[in-house]
């Protein structure tokens, strides 16, 4: 018998035409003792309405559920800590409105966190199906992933702040002692990244599941929202306030992963210069390889990063 409630928290704006694939999903979990909460940060579609009369045909489903919304968009950390107030179980799992879990994802996830007695888990990620309406959409594993699944924690630390990739967020399943903070809201659309650093500085426990959880949708409204200029702003703030405190500009994979991230933020920022920003960037690398060469005993170089961006 299941005792630990499971608290999922639904994260929406503007999922109206989705929401109710999301909630059925839910409801046909395998593990029974679940806490819906549904947060909405400020939809201008009828999403909490659809959420509400959904709500109300399944009451009984759940051992506790609520539905919150906001007047105003916030951001995904903002409106994910809204969610998280109200949770009262001990693990977490986020969903976003446009996701489906499959049937036995709580149960996959909860089984794992809790097998062992005498480890203690703070946060599982496990496989993604990409799809989009009902069809599979087959996209190449992440060689960057599978590196990162294999290595220890402190090298985990060091590869995630050296490489920006897409860690399976719609899969994380959290356990809420590490959520004491919750999540980071000076960002608007970037809730993953600040998160997965903070706690990979803070030693979490991190376990991968070799197992296909989540169905990840994969949409125009999607893209568009990685294209805005909060998200662009998102990851220079993350950037600057952790990965670059990991890296070297002396140590050569860190100076390219440095580049890289600063001619990604020029571009976005000042599309219309980009060969330019091109050479100049690529300048700059031969500029510090000459300085380190002439750097006998190691010295990390003394740069500005925001004025290097900005």
């Amino acid at each position: 018998m299941n005792h630990d409630i499971v608290s999922v928290i639904v994260i929406t704006y503007n999922n109206s035409k989705f929401i109710v694939d999301t909630l059925e999903s839910i409801k046909q979990q395998t593990y029974k003792n679940i806490e819906l909460i549904v947060t909405d940060d400020g939809s201008q579609d009828c999403t909490l309405s659809i959420v509400e009369e959904w709500m109300d045909r399944n009451k009984g489903c759940f051992d506790r559920n609520h539905v919150i919304g906001s007047p105003l968009n916030t951001g995904i950390p903002s409106n994910c800590n809204r969610g998280l107030k109200l949770a009262s179980g001990a693990w977490i799992k986020f969903i976003a409105g446009d996701d489906v879990l499959l049937s036995e994802c709580i149960e996959i996830n909860y089984n794992e966190a809790t097998k062992n007695t005498s480890e203690k888990i703070d946060f599982l990620y496990s496989k993604l199906e990409f799809f989009n309406s009902d069809t599979t959409i087959d996209i190449p594993r992440s060689h960057l992933l599978d590196y990162f699944n294999i290595l220890s924690l402190d090298k985990k630390q060091k590869f995630y702040a050296r490489n920006s990739f897409f860690l399976n967020t719609p899969s994380w399943f959290i356990n809420k002692k590490v959520l004491s903070n919750g999540f980071d809201e000076t960002y608007k659309l970037l809730e993953d990244q600040p998160f997965l650093l903070s706690i990979l500085y803070e030693k979490a426990n991190i376990k991968y599941i070799d197992q296909i959880t989540v169905k990840y949708r994969v949409h125009n409204e999607s893209t568009v929202q990685r294209e805005h200029p909060s998200f662009i702003a998102d990851i220079e703030n993350c950037f600057l306030t952790y990965r670059s405190q990991q890296l070297k500009w002396y140590n050569i994979k860190d100076l390219l992963y440095i580049f890289d991230i600063i001619l990604f933020i020029w571009t976005k920022k000042k599309p219309e210069n980009k060969l330019v920003r091109l050479i100049y960037s690529r300048l700059n690398i031969a500029k510090y390889f000459k300085r380190y060469i002439e750097t006998t005993n190691n010295n990390k170089i003394n740069i500005r990063i925001k004025h290097v961006i900005s």
